[in-house]
């Protein structure tokens, strides 16, 4: 199925609903390359192929080994059974995801947040710092989650991006869900160029990340050129029970990114249950960038006091948000 720009820039025109209903895709996208199958509930990884649901893996770690890079593979994770287990393939292992070109789809109800296609740690990997670094280039994901829950305080991370032009829609991404929280938490680290990002969540509302200046999105610097990266419909949410120190975007070097990086009809929430409005001191957190700034269009905000230091690299128009301890103000863009 073919997508326009103009779709892709008005992510509510273009969602996974859409897509599987649209008639052109019946089952599974069209792909250059090989269909490969995982099933944790009835798959095994030893003596079978992988590519038909009765020969399916039980991981997605065995089904991206067998992908050849840049032929086109794709890989489609079922969900079956009623418990965690059966709709779960784990890792054991960070992923490291260098190979390009591969499709991945959840089969499951393509819900908002937490599909029961699902990617996490295993019981025995409590220490993982992430889960999946996407070093390669041209991947694309679809309906999935993918979480970190390890309880060991080096389990910070849920994805990282460092290669270019990859897409995501419909993908939820947790970091540091089983551990007390700390300032080096993150749900996605990004450093590369070019991926867009559809309808995606980022965090949850569950876990309490404390006073603690941690965030949902990562912008680590350190050499790689992060650039021209793209976010349409997406969430980022996080749970603090108290502070003031968290962001929802940490610039954590000069050379966090570079050239614009816009946001499109995104909600920034800082939730807290005891029934008052946070007061996190803005959006965007960390050092300013030498040569790039954060662009919000159409977007809103609860629990975050502003969007950051606007005059030097966040810019908005007329956004909806929602002030701690202040008024609703509806949005008016210009």
């Amino acid at each position: 199925m073919s997508m326009g720009l103009a779709q892709i820039r008005r992510a509510a025109n273009f969602t996974f609903v859409n897509f599987i209903n649209s008639g052109a895709m019946p089952s599974l996208p069209p792909i250059r390359g090989t269909w490969y199958y995982v099933d944790p509930y009835e798959g095994s990884d030893t003596g079978r192929t992988g590519k038909s649901l009765s020969q399916a893996f039980a991981t997605v770690t065995k089904a991206y080994d067998v992908c050849i890079s840049g032929r086109g593979d794709g890989i489609a994770v079922y969900s079956g059974g009623t418990t965690t287990a059966n709709t779960s393939t784990y890792l054991s292992a960070v992923l490291d995801w260098t190979k390009w070109g591969i499709t991945v789809v959840g089969i499951c109800a393509p819900t908002r947040m937490a599909q029961r296609a699902r990617i996490a740690n295993a019981s025995t990997a409590t220490s993982l710092a992430y889960l999946i670094d996407v070093q390669g280039s041209n991947n694309t994901f679809y309906n999935i989650s993918i979480g970190n829950f390890g309880s060991n305080a080096l389990a910070v991370g849920g994805v990282k991006v460092t290669g270019n032009r990859n897409y995501f829609e419909n993908v939820h991404m947790i970091g540091g869900g089983g551990h007390t929280a700390t300032a080096d938490d993150y749900d996605i680290s990004l450093n590369a160029e070019e991926n867009t990002f559809v309808n995606c969540v980022f965090g949850s509302d569950t876990y309490d990340k404390g006073n603690n200046a941690n965030c949902n999105l990562l912008f680590p610097g350190g050499g790689a050129v992060c650039m021209r990266n793209r976010f349409y419909g997406c969430e980022f949410l996080s749970y603090h029970s108290s502070g003031t120190t968290a962001g929802a975007i940490r610039s954590a070097a000069g050379d966090g990114i570079v050239r614009p990086h816009l946001f499109e009809n995104c909600s920034f929430i800082a939730y807290d249950d005891g029934g008052t409005i946070l007061s996190e001191a803005s959006v965007v957190i960390g050092t300013n960038p030498n040569n790039g700034y954060f662009l919000f269009k159409d977007c809103a905000r609860i629990g975050y006091v502003d969007w950051g230091a606007v005059a030097a690299y966040c810019y908005t128009n007329a956004p909806t948000a929602h002030e701690a301890g202040g008024k609703f103000e509806a949005a008016n863009p210009s």
